[in-house]
């Protein structure tokens, strides 16, 4: 006894999709980027209790 799939159209894949995908990767790469290297934030780990005014 075998059990049989039911038989699927085949997928069609838009011709558009392909920029738009590397479009979008390509923001989220820079964005991540800008806000590691550029953007002044303080977000970096520091072990140990942080207490304001002390320095690690």
């Amino acid at each position: 006894m075998t059990a049989r799939t039911p038989a699927r159209r085949p997928v069609v894949q838009q011709p558009w999709i392909d920029p738009v995908r590397v479009v979008v990767i390509g923001a989220v790469i820079a964005v991540h980027a800008a806000t590691a290297y550029v953007v002044p934030i303080s977000w970096y780990y520091r072990s140990g209790p942080h207490r304001p005014g002390r320095r690690c």
